[in-house]
């Protein structure tokens, strides 16, 4: 009886330890996510600063602008072009919080189990010692 307890706290040890390790890897796959989007946020903002400058520029050059519709039209390709990075802003925030929810639901549930593992385990130990304190007393008696 000793025996098969001890290999059931066994395997339920190492059980633990695997989950705890995935839960590991799950945390850090989500601060490489959160990373990620910090890193996108930061290109998207540097690359918005760089357009802005040359939006100056281009004001600065032609002080006396009347938007007529030649000017209307050469700035038509600056304002595609930041149509173009805020969606891909918006698609990669989008997808950023997606997969950061996953890795969060995935986290949740490595830790329940987690728990449940623990729980199992602490009811295993305290089997031994009822199983051992039995055992104990036989031998006493006899």
């Amino acid at each position: 009886a000793e025996e098969i307890a001890a290999a059931l706290a066994r395997r339920a040890k190492s059980s633990m330890e695997r989950k705890n390790a995935e839960i590991l890897d799950l945390k850090m796959k989500l601060a490489a996510a959160e990373g990620a989007k910090s890193d996108e946020m930061a290109l998207i903002t540097t690359r918005r600063n760089e357009l802005g400058e040359k939006s100056v520029v281009f004001a600065r050059a032609n002080p006396h602008t009347s938007d007529s519709p030649e000017e209307l039209e050469q700035l038509r390709p600056i304002v595609n072009h930041l149509k173009e990075l805020y969606e891909l802003k918006d698609r990669s925030l989008k997808e950023l919080q997606v997969e950061k929810d996953k890795q969060k639901k995935e986290l949740r549930k490595y830790k329940a189990l987690a728990g449940k593992l623990h729980r199992q385990l602490t009811e295993i130990d305290e089997q031994l010692l009822t199983s051992g304190k039995k055992d104990g007393a036989r031998v006493l008696d006899t």
